[in-house]
């Protein structure tokens, strides 16, 4: 697949609520599931070779998006698929939550991508870390199922495909602005310890 192909798939697949809305107004709810489906299943095909061998948890919401939309071709009901946002992360909560009952956590994972000799603090900070990711997709996943009762399609799409992304951008950013601050401090501490050493007879 080309790297063009293979980021259309993403911006597609990321832009999912659009797509649902758009699509409801020209087709029946099935057709739309089922161009859901093959859109989520094409992207989980992609992601597999990337991840399966750092983090196969973080595979769980994508495979939930793809059973989502099977069982909307199923059903047929358009309520259901105003549900997937709600499922999704479900599915990232249930992914960040095993990887800190099952070390290392997904955090830690993605970390090690970029320093793979973590030192034991980092480890201990990205523990903290999937913790309040877990907390965070408690409350959008709340806010989407809050969007799903009221019923207004023009909402859930604004929320779920605009708003819900801005606050994960919002909560990533403040995470590495803190990350930065914590790494800083770290930094001065051990170059305090190192500088007692030197000294030390």
């Amino acid at each position: 697949m080309s790297i063009l192909f293979k980021g259309l798939i993403a911006a597609l697949a990321l832009c999912y609520p659009f797509a649902i809305y758009f699509g409801l107004q020209h087709f029946s709810v099935r057709y739309v599931a089922i161009g859901l489906f093959i859109l989520l299943a094409l992207r989980l095909f992609m992601m597999r070779s990337i991840l399966v061998t750092h983090a196969k948890s973080i595979l769980l919401p994508s495979i939930v998006g793809v059973l989502m939309s099977a069982f909307v071709i199923i059903s047929g009901g358009e309520a259901h698929l105003t549900l997937m946002p709600v499922a999704i992360n479900a599915g990232f909560f249930i992914a960040f939550s095993v990887s800190l009952l099952k070390p290392p956590c997904i955090i830690e994972v993605l970390a090690r991508l970029q320093e793979p000799d973590l030192p034991e603090a980092g480890v201990k900070y990205t523990q903290k870390v999937t913790v309040a990711w877990c907390v965070f997709f408690i409350v959008l996943g709340s806010l989407s199922l809050y969007t799903h009762f009221l019923g207004d399609l023009k909402v859930w799409t604004l929320f779920n495909g605009f708003i819900a992304y801005v606050m994960i951008g919002a909560f990533g950013g403040i995470e590495w602005l803190i990350r930065q601050k914590v790494k800083a401090s770290h930094l001065a501490s051990d170059l305090a310890l190192s500088k007692g050493d030197v000294r030390s007879p």
